[in-house]
C-alpha cells in the first residue's frame, strides 16, 4: 500500500499528555536523563548551518537520554501509548536535515549508547549502538586488521 493512501497519524501532543509522559519516563530513567529545559530543546534541533525551518515549531518535546536497549524499549512504550512521536539524536550534525522535529517528537540522545556490540571479521560486519563515533568504532577494527571509512555527508556519530 503506497504511504499516501494511509491515513495520517493522530498525535497527543498537549500539555497534559506530555507532562504526564515526563513522569512517566523518568520512573525508569531517572530525573537527570529526561529534559525539557529550552536550551537543551534548542541544541537537539538545529545547527549554525541548519536552523529549524519553523523555529520553536520544529523543537522536540521532551529530549531523553537512553543507556540501554531496554531503556528504549521503555521510551517507545510510553511513547506508543500516549501517541507521542519519536526522533533520534546522535552525531547532532544534520547535513541531511534530520534534527527538526517536525512533529514535537521527544527526542532520543543516544550518545551514552556508544558500544561495540559484536565484530564479525569473517562476513566484515560490525553490530554497534546508535551513539557510537567513526574513531571510537576504528579503535577495535584496526586491532583485526580492520577500519571504517567515513562518508563526508555522514556525522561523526553512526547514527545507527
Amino acid at each position: 500500500m503506497p504511504l499516501n493512501d494511509l491515513s495520517k497519524p493522530l498525535y497527543d501532543l498537549s500539555e497534559k499528555n506530555l507532562i504526564g509522559a515526563k513522569e512517566e519516563l523518568i520512573a525508569p530513567l531517572g530525573k537527570d536523563l529526561v529534559s525539557d529545559d529550552l536550551g537543551t530543546h534548542i541544541a537537539h534541533s538545529s545547527t549554525e548551518w541548519l536552523p529549524v525551518p519553523r523555529g520553536d515549531l520544529d523543537r522536540p518535546s521532551l529530549v531523553v537520554y537512553p543507556r540501554s536497549t531496554t531503556d528504549v524499549s521503555e521510551i517507545a512504550k510510553i511513547c506508543h501509548k500516549r501517541r507521542i512521536p519519536m526522533i533520534g539524536f546522535s552525531g547532532g550534525t544534520s547535513l541531511e536535515g534530520t534534527l527538526a522535529a517536525l512533529n514535537n517528537e521527544i527526542c532520543l540522545d543516544f550518545r551514552a549508547m556508544n558500544k561495540v556490540i559484536a565484530l564479525q571479521q569473517d562476513d566484515m560486519d560490525v553490530i554497534v549502538e546508535p551513539g557510537l563515533g567513526y574513531e571510537e568504532l576504528n579503535q577495535p577494527l584496526a586491532s583485526e586488521g580492520l577500519f571504517f571509512c567515513q562518508i563526508p555527508a555522514q556525522a561523526p556519530r553512526l547514527e545507527a
